[in-house]
C-alpha cells in the first residue's frame, strides 16, 4: 500500500521526491525508495524530526508489537495519517500525543484514480487536499472507513480471485493460458465499463436473453456469486473493525 501511494504521488507530480522521507526494514525497500529519489531515515525519531506529516503503513501487528516504542517517540509539531486497517483512532491518540487522521486508499491511488475513506479531517484540511488529487474523498465516520476497506481495499483481491476462477473455467474450455487470459481481461473490462442508471443489471439483461446460452449459465450459478461475496465481505469485515 505504501508503494502505491508512493507512486500515485510521483505520477501525479504532487510532491518531489526529495521531499518525501521514509523509513522502511527491508534493504529492498529501502534500496528502491532511492532509486526514486526519497530520503530514506535510519530510525523512526529522524522520520518524526524530518517531516510535518507521517504516513503509518505497518500492518496493524507490527504497529502493536511497536506501539510502546512508537509512544516514546517525540511527535510534537507533527501530524500521523494512518493508512492501518483495524487499528482504530482511540487506538492511534492513546499512542501518540498529535493529531492523527485515519485515511483508507486501496492500490488503486497509484493511478490517481482511487476510492478513498477518510474520517473527519479538521485540522488536516491539507492532506485532504493532496489526497483528493489521489482520487475521490469519502468522509466516513469510522464504522463506514472499516467498511470501506472491506468493499474497495479488499475488492481488488477479491477481483483478482474471480478473475482467476474465470481464467482457469476458460483453460478448462480448452484455451490455453494465454488465450484464457485475453479473454477474462477483455469480458470483465467490457462489464466494468457499462453504462446507465444500473449498468450492470441493464447489460445483464441485455446479453442474457430468455431461453439463450447466457441465461442458462446465469441459471447454473444461481446465487453462489452473491454468497461468495457477502461470506468474504463479512469475514473481512471481522478482521478490519477495530477492537472495542
Amino acid at each position: 500500500m505504501s508503494s502505491a501511494l508512493g507512486e500515485g504521488l510521483l505520477k501525479m507530480e504532487l510532491c518531489p521526491p526529495a521531499q518525501i522521507s521514509i523509513l522502511a526494514k527491508s534493504d529492498e525497500t529501502k534500496a528502491r525508495a532511492r532509486a526514486q529519489g526519497f530520503f530514506v531515515c535510519d530510525s523512526a525519531q529522524e522520520l518524526f524530526d524530518r517531516t510535518d506529516a507521517v504516513i503509518l503503513a505497518l500492518k496493524p501487528a507490527v504497529f502493536k508489537d511497536l506501539r510502546p516504542a512508537m509512544g516514546a517517540l517525540d511527535t510534537k509539531g507533527t501530524k500521523i495519517i494512518s493508512i492501518m486497517a483495524s487499528i482504530s483512532l482511540a487506538e492511534l491518540q492513546e499512542t501518540f500525543s498529535c493529531p492523527v487522521l485515519r485515511v483508507m486508499p486501496t492500490v488503486a491511488v497509484a493511478t490517481g484514480h482511487d476510492i478513498i475513506g477518510m474520517t473527519d479531517p479538521t485540522g488536516f484540511e491539507d492532506c485532504k487536499l493532496l489526497f483528493e488529487k489521489l482520487g475521490s474523498v469519502h468522509i466516513l465516520d469510522e464504522e463506514h472507513l472499516d467498511r470501506l476497506t472491506v468493499a474497495a481495499s479488499c475488492g481488488p483481491g477479491f477481483a483478482a480471485k474471480v478473475l482467476q476462477s474465470y481464467e482457469q473455467a476458460c483453460i478448462k474450455l480448452g484455451f490455453d493460458k494465454e488465450q484464457a487470459v485475453a479473454i477474462t481481461a477483455a469480458v470483465f473490462s467490457f462489464a466494468a465499463n457499462a453504462k446507465g442508471d444500473d449498468p450492470f443489471a441493464i447489460l445483464r439483461r441485455q446479453v442474457a436473453t430468455p431461453g439463450g446460452v447466457t441465461e442458462a449459465g446465469n441459471a447454473a450459478m444461481g446465487s453462489a456469486v452473491e454468497d461468495a461475496f457477502d461470506a468474504a465481505f463479512q469475514k473481512a469485515l471481522q478482521k478490519a473493525r477495530p477492537a472495542k
